[in-house]
């Protein structure tokens, strides 16, 4: 009678390889998904260099005072409610009232509290302001990195947006505090975004919606935020699947154009707010003109002058 034979060293090998080759594509979605905390190598070093780089460009803002012409008297030094801090009249007053035309409580507070903690004094508050711009930095590098899952080409974006010249006003300027403040929570709402669309969960989707309603009350031009995610659902997300549009993100469930629109209500919801009562501050310094003034038909042809008018620009004379 033949009897079985044991099998070989070779065939154990052979199978366990077979296994976890098996296993092998589980594990490289996972990684490419972002959630995994292998690192490529100099990553984390390359970023740590655009932030000290980007650290260096804007030092010298802060030995800068206040400029004490263009709003940073009207947001902090001669503005009785900011330079007292953070007392319970001045909380009631930066939720009730309008500073400069503009209905912006976050923004307030964050100057009422460099107050509470520093007096006015100017040094603090442009350190602010560039700590902010580099958390900003990370936060955006994430954000494409966990939408992307390329590290590489995401901290490119990112130096350019840590670097580039246009953001100089923003971050040397304390009056412009607004614009570093909702850039914060305009990232934190896409980031929270993103992991919502690839885990599906609430909390997720919690965080996005907060976080869109604090930057809103940092500067309503965040009001474009929930048009940006829908564009983000097409690309890189893919989760709205159009002609020439491939996905990047492999791990986010595709929907119809219905279900990534009602997703955004309750951010429109809170737009919808935001815009009430911007438009009620706007007013308030007569910053608005009525159509007897203005009248429509003017206003729609400025329209397209203007649009004209940046897109090509004439020579200059020389």
């Amino acid at each position: 009678m033949a009897r079985t034979q044991p099998k070989s060293a070779a065939s154990r090998r052979g199978g366990a390889t077979g296994t976890a080759s098996t296993r092998a594509p589980h594990a490289a979605r996972g990684s490419a998904g972002g959630r995994s905390g292998a690192q490529p190598k100099g990553l984390v070093a390359a970023l740590v260099a655009v932030l000290a780089a980007t650290f260096a460009v804007y030092a010298r803002a802060l030995g800068f005072g206040f400029i004490q012409n263009y709003d940073d008297s009207i947001y902090v030094t001669q503005n009785p409610h900011v330079t007292t801090g953070l007392q319970p009249a001045n909380v009631v007053w930066a939720f009730t009232q309008q500073c400069a035309g503009n209905w912006h409580p976050v923004t307030m507070l964050s100057h009422m509290l460099d107050c509470q903690l520093f007096g006015v004094n100017a040094g603090p508050a442009h350190l602010e302001n560039l700590v902010l711009h580099l958390v900003n930095t990370v936060l955006l590098f994430q954000v494409l990195r966990l939408a992307t899952s390329r590290p590489w080409p995401s901290l490119f974006v990112a130096a350019l947006f840590a670097l580039h010249p246009m953001h100089v006003e923003s971050v040397a300027w304390i009056a412009e505090r607004k614009d570093v403040l909702s850039t914060l929570f305009w990232l934190l709402t896409m980031w929270a975004y993103v992991r919502w669309a690839r885990e599906r969960r609430p909390l997720d989707y919690a965080l996005a919606v907060v976080a869109f309603g604090v930057g809103l009350m940092a500067k309503p031009m965040l009001v474009t935020l929930p048009f940006v995610l829908l564009l983000f659902d097409v690309w890189p997300l893919g989760r709205l699947r159009l002609p020439g549009f491939a996905s990047v993100s492999k791990a986010a469930p595709t929907v119809s154009l219905r279900t990534a629109i009602l997703e955004k209500l309750p951010l429109l919801a809170l737009v919808a707010v935001s815009a009430v009562l911007t438009l009620h501050a706007q007013k308030q310094v007569g910053a608005l003109s009525n159509t007897v003034q203005v009248s429509l038909a003017l206003r729609v042809c400025n329209a397209f002058i203007a649009t004209a008018a940046y897109r090509v620009r004439p020579p200059r004379r020389t």
